[in-house]
């Protein structure tokens, strides 16, 4: 897999759905609301195609996602905060997110404030959930 600048890889002691329902557990403990959770590869399945294991979890905290958004609202477009749980290689399971200050331009010193606290939490949420941290 290719490395992108603004990605956030942090590795899991655990396998794809035990990580997902670490993480779930952890944010439904902070008060955050989970909206959605897409398990890609059984998508895959669905059509007849394959994929590695893969989820996708959404969810937010209005706490931290407003101020974000009430620095620029355009910063909705990369709410509610996503993490994409994978498996590429057997047994090389990684949580994965944006960083969010990479959507802050620079000097908005109030969108950044916000980013931060949201790259905080994120950080702290799959250190959490990956049994690593």
């Amino acid at each position: 897999m290719s490395q992108k600048p603004d990605l956030v890889r942090v590795r899991s002691a655990h396998g794809v759905d035990e990580t997902v329902a670490r993480l779930k557990s952890i944010i439904s403990e902070k008060g955050a609301i989970i909206f959605a959770h897409v398990d890609h590869q059984a998508g895959a399945q669905k059509v007849g195609m394959e994929l590695a294991p893969s989820q996708l979890l959404i969810f937010g905290n209005p706490k931290l996602g407003t101020p974000f958004m009430q620095a620029d609202l355009m910063n909705g477009l990369n709410l509610p905060m996503r993490v994409l749980v994978v498996e590429e290689t057997p047994g090389d399971v990684t949580l994965n997110y944006t960083d969010p200050r990479a959507f802050c331009d620079a000097g908005d010193d109030q969108a950044l404030a916000a980013a931060e606290n949201i790259a905080t939490a994120l950080a702290g949420l799959t250190r959490a959930a990956s049994g690593l941290g």
